[in-house]
């Protein structure tokens, strides 16, 4: 550990020369923030295969949770919707009044 806190004072040193600021490294709390050499972590390429592998597929939830989104706001499906619940009885028009305001809304902020 002596060597890594001595090559981290000496790389913010040579940052602050470099850029002319005066920033420092944060203390460490006792049991957080420890440099953890990754020759000394178990199955750390398995970790970050798993790791890659996770963002990826996030990545890909989000792309589809937004083509869903703008599938449904952009389809008059929302707007049948709304009305047969309102036939139903299940929305009055202040209900509607409410979405019909917040799909506005919405449509502002995605432009």
């Amino acid at each position: 550990c002596f060597y890594i806190c001595r090559m981290r004072e000496y790389c913010i040193n040579t940052f602050n020369k470099v850029y002319d600021l005066n920033y420092s490294l944060k203390i460490k709390e006792e049991c957080r923030n420890q440099d953890i050499n990754a020759k000394n972590m178990t199955n750390y390429r398995e970790l970050k295969k798993e790791q890659e592998k996770n963002k990826k597929r996030l990545n890909e939830l989000n792309d589809k949770a937004d083509d869903l989104q703008n599938k449904f706001f952009s389809t008059d499906k929302y707007d049948n919707i709304i009305q047969d619940l309102y036939n139903e009885d299940i929305l009055d028009n202040d209900d509607i009044n409410i979405i019909q305001n917040n799909k506005s809304k919405n449509e502002e902020i995605e432009r």
